[in-house]
């Protein structure tokens, strides 16, 4: 059951980008998502699959479920102003470089999924400022965002639920703005590729005690060069 809307709206002095960053559904039908990932609909049977760029739809869904971090890539880059390409674009120039950890070459302790450091690279062959960094916590993201810095941040999939949190990692999420409350983090304003729920998916308030909760201390950053802050 979704929250009161009082539990996800913060009540401090906000702060948000001063551009738009516009947003992406890892699924091509976000109004899908909740019926997809419970297996009540096949991801192949999404009536809008040909808009990720896949050749066919076996492509489509097998990348569909792992392009938590395309779609947060391409929200950063045409964010700041880089070309507007299909899901499936980014995710063989990502292939390209190796970025890519396959299920097959997935190492104990090491989950298959996408190559922090490519996507940086992505977005540097792009024209952008692009870095990884780790470890840092919810007060530094605030700070990359007073920068106009776009964040991508490692989380569990569970903030797209309303359930209880219980990993910090697994998929990936754009943080762009933030709220305070007497001085103190209150939120962080998110795109999720997977929300579940409107209220989880595009410009949603997270609490930054759950968000801390679900944060693996991992972010990839990006910002436009001409607009990059000291």
């Amino acid at each position: 059951m979704p929250a009161p809307e009082d539990d996800i709206m913060p009540i401090g002095e906000r702060f948000e980008l001063p551009f738009l960053v516009p947003y992406y559904c890892q699924f091509c039908s976000p109004e899908l998502v909740l019926d997809i990932i419970s297996g009540r609909v096949r991801a192949e049977d999404d009536p809008r699959w040909a808009e990720f760029g896949a050749r066919t739809k076996r492509q489509y869904a097998y990348w569909a479920w792992r392009a938590c971090g395309i779609a947060c890539l391409k929200m950063a880059i045409e964010a700041l102003g880089g070309p507007m390409r299909p899901m499936m674009y980014w995710i063989e120039a990502a292939l390209a470089i190796d970025g890519f950890i396959q299920e097959r070459r997935a190492q104990k302790g090491k989950p298959s999924g996408w190559i922090h450091r490519s996507l940086a690279e992505l977005g540097r062959q792009n024209g952008l400022v692009g870095e990884c960094r780790a470890p840092v916590d919810t007060e530094e993201i605030a700070r990359c965002l007073d920068r106009r810095q776009v964040v991508i941040a490692s989380v569990s999939h569970e903030l797209g639920e309303w359930g209880p949190v219980t990993r910090n990692t697994g998929h990936m999420v754009v943080v762009h703005g933030y709220s305070r409350l007497d001085g103190l983090l209150e939120a962080l304003l998110v795109n999720n590729p997977s929300g579940r729920y409107p209220e989880l998916r595009q410009n949603c308030w997270i609490p930054e005690k759950r968000f801390s909760a679900a944060f693996s201390g991992r972010i990839i950053l990006f910002a436009s060069k001409k607009n990059q802050r000291d």
